[in-house]
C-alpha cells in the first residue's frame, strides 16, 4: 500500500520494481470502477492485459537470446533479393568472385548503404499486439494507428515493395515469428503472470469512504 500526493512516483517505483523483477505489471484507476466493482469482465479484462503484457516482456527476452539467429535471417533474405543466385553449373572461379561479392553485400547491408534500395518481399500476414493499456492518450493514438497500418497490409497483396531499411524491420518480426516458439513463451508468460504479476490500483482515495462521514 503506497500513500502519497500526486507526482510523487507511486506508480513508477512500482513500476520499476516489476520491470527489475521482469514481472508484468498494468496500472487500473480504481475510480473507473466505481459504480461496478471489480467483478466480472472488468476483472477479466484486468487479468488479459496483464498476460499480454507478460508476454510482450517473455518474446522480448527470446528475442535477445536469438538476436544472432535473427540477424542472420534477414541478412541472408535481403541479399537473396539483391544479388541474384549463381547458376549451379558455374566454375570454381566463378563461385569464389560470387562469394566475394556475396561478402561485399552483406557488409553493405549491414553498412546502411543499401538501405534505400528497393526489393520486393513476399510479406507473411504480420500479427502484432497492441494491447498496452498504460499509455498516455496521446500515444494511444499513435498505437491504433499502427494497428490500423499493420490490418491493411494483411488484407493488401502479399509481394510489397520496400526499401531494404524497412524490409529489415519486417524481415525481424517474419524471423521471431518463425523462430521463436510462441507456445514456450506463452506458457512462460502465463506462469509469470500467474506467480508475480503485479495490478496497480491507483486512485483508491477517490472511492474510499472516510470513519467521519460514515
Amino acid at each position: 500500500l503506497m500513500i502519497g500526493s500526486t507526482g510523487v512516483g507511486k506508480t513508477e517505483i512500482s513500476r520499476r520494481l516489476a520491470k527489475m523483477m521482469k514481472v508484468p505489471f498494468i496500472k487500473v484507476e480504481a475510480s473507473k470502477y466505481t459504480e461496478v466493482g471489480f467483478v466480472g469482465r472488468d476483472v477479466e479484462s484486468m487479468i488479459r492485459d496483464l498476460v499480454i503484457s507478460s508476454i510482450a516482456i517473455v518474446k522480448a527476452e527470446k528475442e535477445e537470446e536469438n538476436k544472432e539467429k535473427i540477424e542472420n535471417y534477414v541478412l541472408n533474405k535481403i541479399v537473396e533479393k539483391l544479388l541474384p543466385p549463381l547458376p549451379d553449373a558455374a566454375s570454381e572461379s566463378k563461385k569464389d568472385d560470387y562469394q566475394r561479392l556475396l561478402e561485399a553485400m552483406e557488409r553493405r547491408v549491414l553498412d546502411g548503404e543499401m538501405d534505400d534500395k528497393i526489393i520486393e518481399l513476399e510479406v507473411d500476414k504480420i500479427h502484432v499486439e497492441f494491447n498496452d493499456t498504460n499509455l498516455p492518450p496521446e500515444m494511444a493514438k499513435v498505437q491504433e494507428s499502427f494497428s490500423k497500418i499493420f490490418d491493411t497490409m494483411n488484407k493488401e497483396d502479399k509481394k510489397k515493395e520496400v526499401t531494404v531499411k524497412d524490409a529489415k524491420s519486417i524481415l525481424k518480426l517474419e524471423a521471431s515469428n518463425k523462430l521463436l516458439d510462441m507456445t514456450n513463451i506463452n506458457t512462460e508468460a502465463l506462469k509469470r503472470a500467474e506467480d508475480g504479476g503485479i495490478i496497480f490500483l491507483d486512485e483508491i482515495d477517490k472511492i474510499a469512504i472516510s470513519a467521519k462521514s460514515q
